[in-house]
């Protein structure tokens, strides 16, 4: 997939959107024709190639809206209008065939669960941040501990979907949210973790600690310092163990 989006981008904008409409894109399986579009759209690309992966991703039926969101707002009409579309074919509960694998996962019984999910993150080359969310919020710490540990950190992500997601979440999925992002190098971390720096469960601040610990980002030592001082003993000497690592 890296070398397909790799030479993709090395083309002209007018070659981009022919190949598009044209080229043997056409012929790839859906899955990975949307995998693909949304890398490119991840990416620097000119508004016309911006907009033409935009209706490719709305004619592929892509469900995700909070995907298109980012795009509403973009300086060049065409981009905006093509998001304004795709978001109008959404559906808040995004695609069915997600929903239903993660109630698959839901379904099975708890001991078989993580293989599940294994085998299922191994078959995918993309995932909805949708798709990734009900995962999380199924209610066993087997099905997170998969997801956290087997999610490639590589694969494409809208990750301000899901740091919007951690407001109003349960623990276990602002937790989860933590790990992924610290697993993938997230720049969005630091903005995350000023925000859940005091929060109310020990196990998301832990989590919060090992993230930044591992963080190259300078502005995640001033956070570890205020976790030094936490409350619980647990977070403050792990934290201190992080800064004095550092040293």
């Amino acid at each position: 997939m890296n070398n397909r989006v790799a030479s993709f981008l090395s083309l002209s904008a007018s070659e981009q959107i022919q190949f598009l409409k044209e080229g043997e894109f056409n012929q790839w399986p859906a899955a990975d024709r949307i995998g693909f579009l949304k890398r490119v759209l991840q990416s620097e690309t000119s508004s016309k190639t911006t907009a033409s992966a935009l209706k490719s991703l709305r004619q592929l039926k892509y469900r995700d809206r909070f995907f298109f969101r980012r795009f509403l707002y973009h300086q060049d009409s065409s981009v905006a209008n093509a998001a304004r579309k795709a978001m109008e074919n959404s559906t808040v509960t995004h695609d069915s065939g997600e929903i239903r694998l993660a109630e698959m996962v839901r379904r099975e019984s708890p001991p078989n669960r993580p293989s599940v999910v294994r085998s299922l993150l191994r078959d995918l080359d993309s995932i909805s941040e949708s798709m990734l969310l009900s995962l999380l919020q199924i209610d066993d710490f087997r099905v997170r501990e998969e997801v956290v540990s087997n999610i490639d950190p590589e694969i494409p992500l809208d990750e301000a979907v899901l740091v919007d997601a951690v407001d109003g979440a349960v623990w276990f999925v602002r937790s989860a949210v933590v790990q992924i992002l610290g697993r993938r190098n997230s720049p969005l971390l630091i903005s995350l973790a000023q925000r859940l720096v005091t929060d109310t469960n020990v196990d998301v601040r832990l989590n919060l600690v090992e993230s930044l610990a591992k963080s190259a980002n300078e502005a995640a030592r001033p956070l570890l310092e205020t976790l030094s001082r936490d409350a619980n003993q647990w977070v403050s000497r792990r934290a201190q163990k992080a800064l004095n690592s550092e040293e």
